[in-house]
């Protein structure tokens, strides 16, 4: 097979890896903040860490001033903020709302799964179904909207 022919019969594939690093051994990373005592957000760093993250979580007893950096509405905070990039995380959002958002984010800042809703990723209760939530994506000036429901890690 000529080389041309090999890069055209893999270009279908690469459309499948939305973060598709510059090298084959760098992956994504992700800062993620957390209150020390909190471990919800270990169970979320580990849903990342499987999606192909490169996590670096910083524990802070006080996560507010990093967290204001978010652009996220003090309601839309979550027990954790995370950034990639220009993009800021809030809460228990799962890596497939994060594909999606990032594949075109438009003007919005980040997305916020507030609260802790059970079943979402590292709130998975042993026996117990996952919650249908609201992952809400935001802009800069506060504004926010409905971005996708989900259950568990899955998109509705």
């Amino acid at each position: 097979m000529l080389r041309r022919e090999l890069v055209l019969a893999t270009l279908p594939g690469l459309a499948l890896l939305p973060f598709a690093p510059a090298r084959a051994e760098e992956r994504p990373r992700v800062r993620v903040f957390r209150d020390p005592g909190c471990e919800c957000c270990r169970g979320w760093v580990r849903h990342m860490e499987q999606a192909g993250f490169d996590v670096h979580l910083e524990e802070r007893p006080r996560t507010d001033p990093v967290r204001r950096t978010s652009g996220a509405p003090p309601e839309l905070m979550g027990c954790h903020m995370a950034l990639y990039d220009r993009f800021a995380f809030e809460g228990h959002v799962p890596v497939a709302a994060i594909r999606r958002f990032l594949a075109q984010p438009g003007s919005w800042r980040g997305l916020a799964v507030p609260g802790m809703p059970v079943g979402s990723p590292g709130m998975e209760v042993d026996g117990v179904s996952p919650q249908t939530y609201d992952i809400l994506r935001y802009d800069a000036a506060g504004r926010w909207e409905l971005f996708n429901k989900a259950k568990g890690s899955e998109l509705l």
